[in-house]
């Protein structure tokens, strides 16, 4: 009889460690499930952080050559307002000097003027003279 109670505890003991391991198995299996389902995720998130770095460097790389597009760009307008400013003053100093040469001729024409004005003047007082000396 005590044979067949330790036949028995051990039948039962061996159930049980039967049924454990059974659910420590479907434990695992669960377990791998969740980790493929997190490592397919992990993997996701790898090629989106890999894109998000690509698309970062490309706007870094945007912005590096705006900025430089920008300094060539002032460059570019503070030269060209120098090269401006430079024909301005010499365009400035062309017209100063054509009035200054335009004022020369007009009194030369104005002196010129009055001498004929002069002269006429005195040749109409002449020959009044000569009319009345007749």
């Amino acid at each position: 009889k005590m044979h067949e109670q330790i036949k028995e505890h051990l039948h039962s003991e061996g159930l049980e460690k039967a049924t454990q391991l059974t659910e420590a198995k479907h434990a695992i299996v669960l377990l791998q499930k969740e980790t493929a389902k997190y490592e397919k995720e992990m993997e996701e998130l790898t090629k989106e952080n890999t894109k998000n770095k690509e698309l970062l460097d490309n706007s870094r790389e945007l912005q590096k050559d705006a900025m430089m597009n920008i300094e060539k760009l002032t460059k570019d307008s503070t030269e060209a307002k120098e090269t401006s400013e430079k024909k301005i003053a010499s365009l400035t100093r062309k017209i100063e000097e054509m009035h200054a040469d335009t004022k020369v001729v007009v009194q030369d024409h104005v002196d010129l003027v009055e001498e004929d004005i002069f002269r006429n003047v005195n040749f109409v007082v002449m020959e009044e003279k000569l009319k009345l000396a007749n």
